[in-house]
């Protein structure tokens, strides 16, 4: 069974962040030097620059010192289990670990066949749920992915492999962090996978359960980004954490400059406006409490 014949699946799953909101402050003129291979949360592929490494430190550091308040912010603790950053930090920690680069070739890293893709242009992109996905439907076989010349086995989507986009390092901080928070969510396989799905995935069709992995859907017509995997229809999915994580800077950041607060407040809206259900009612507990659990079980 090749896994080049699930490629269609692979790259319309919807784990991708495009970038989409605010104004970006460009590169922020990082030099290259020596920086350990991680930095207690994140492991860096060889094939990510010392820069790029340096950058993810600083990026990880700032979002350490700021002062937000996410109590003031509805659902917030909920999320993230507590309302400072250093919540925040240990939600990502819990669902990312592994960093590599954007022109890392996919294809010679999945330890069991051929991969054949060609990658849209994103910010980041959460293969380690995908292949686990994936490796369910090999039936025996397992994948196991390479990092720094050592297979890293894919037992679950909590593998949390984050592949950068290649605009990634064009972001500010909080552009860049935001997108972190939004990919953590989709390690999160909430409630298991469905054996059906294992199925519709060997026969190259979509599964059902969207909530495995907190898929994007395709956008509807008249929608900003109709057409594109770019929208939530299920609740509590990637795009409204990452919404209520960047109102919490905007809103309540006693640390940030205003600029960073007009970026995180973009951010916010932005990711709003992909949401195919009421706000509001979620946030009201409408549509149920947000449930933050993964489970590797196939039911």
């Amino acid at each position: 069974m090749r896994i080049s014949r699930y490629f269609k699946y692979f790259y319309l799953l919807g784990f991708i962040s495009l970038y989409s909101c605010g104004d970006s402050n460009g590169g922020n003129g990082v030099q290259e030097e020596t920086v350990p291979v991680d930095n207690g949360l994140l492991t860096y592929d060889q094939e990510v620059s010392s820069g790029k490494r340096l950058q993810f430190n600083q990026d990880i550091e700032t979002q350490k010192s700021l002062q937000i308040d996410g109590s003031k912010i509805r659902r917030f603790n909920d999320i993230f289990g507590g309302p400072k950053s250093s919540d925040v930090i240990s939600f990502m920690d819990t669902r990312i670990n592994y960093v590599i680069d954007s022109e890392t070739d996919i294809n010679n890293r999945i330890l069991v066949r051929e991969l054949n893709a060609v990658q849209p242009e994103t910010v980041a992109t959460n293969i380690g749920m995908g292949l686990w996905q994936l490796s369910l439907a090999l039936e025996s076989q397992k994948i196991d992915f390479e990092i720094n010349d050592s297979p890293v086995p894919i037992n679950s989507g909590r593998t949390g492999i984050i592949q950068l986009g290649s605009i990634f390092d064009r972001l500010s901080t909080s552009e860049r962090f935001g997108t972190l928070v939004h990919e953590a969510r989709h390690s999160d396989c909430t409630g298991g996978m469905l054996q059906s799905d294992i199925e519709r995935i060997r026969n190259n069709q979509q599964p059902l359960n969207y909530k495995c992995g907190h898929r994007h859907e395709i956008c509807p017509g008249g929608h900003p980004y109709e057409g594109s995997f770019a929208c939530d229809a299920h609740p509590w999915g990637a795009y409204v954490v990452q919404s209520i994580f960047a109102a919490s800077i905007a809103l309540t950041c006693a640390n940030c400059s205003e600029s960073q607060k007009t970026v995180a407040e973009a951010i916010s809206i932005d990711s709003a406006s992909r949401l195919l259900y009421d706000l509001n009612e979620l946030l009201e507990g409408r549509l149920g409490p947000p449930d933050m659990s993964d489970s590797s079980r196939v039911e």
